[in-house]
């Protein structure tokens, strides 16, 4: 659940803030916040998966699509020990870029939108980090099923 939270913070934030327009509201410097806090709770769920693996765990999963009706195609989470200090490193990099960013950005520009695209950018990151597998399975029933070739 920890892994999961660290990637879906950043795109609750992304979500908040993408949908504020259009609930009647602007955000304004609320944005900045609404980003720094999903940045600095992604930031603490990735130190907490830190100290875990320090406590002699070697991998973890977090499994969230194993209902896909595709034989191997479930979506999950996996980070090892040698991505732990990635994971860490992106969310410490990202909330002091986004405070900076927010910080000293130009008058006109609307604070939301930067959030938005910056929670995205770092969502997507995190998702590359923690992806099990980025392709499908190859040589599987299911990946001839949607005409890919068998890998050798």
């Amino acid at each position: 659940m920890t892994l999961f939270l660290v990637v879906a913070l950043p795109f609750a934030a992304v979500i908040i803030l993408a949908l504020s327009p259009f609930l009647g509201r602007r955000l304004g410097r609320s944005a900045g916040a609404i980003l720094t806090a999903a940045l600095a709770l992604s930031f603490g769920a990735a130190v907490a998966i830190a100290q875990a693996f320090v406590a002699g765990k070697t991998s973890l999963v977090a499994e969230f699509g194993a209902w896909l009706p595709l034989r191997g195609s479930d979506l999950a989470l996996r980070i090892d020990t040698p991505m732990v200090p990635v994971l860490v490193g992106l969310t410490t990099v990202a909330l002091p870029v986004a405070l900076a960013s927010l910080a000293t950005r130009e008058e006109g520009t609307d604070p939301a939108r930067f959030g938005a695209a910056f929670g995205l950018t770092v969502g997507a990151l995190l998702l590359v980090v923690t992806a099990r597998d980025l392709l499908p399975p190859c040589g599987r029933s299911s990946s001839r099923a949607w005409g890919t070739p068998r890998c050798s």
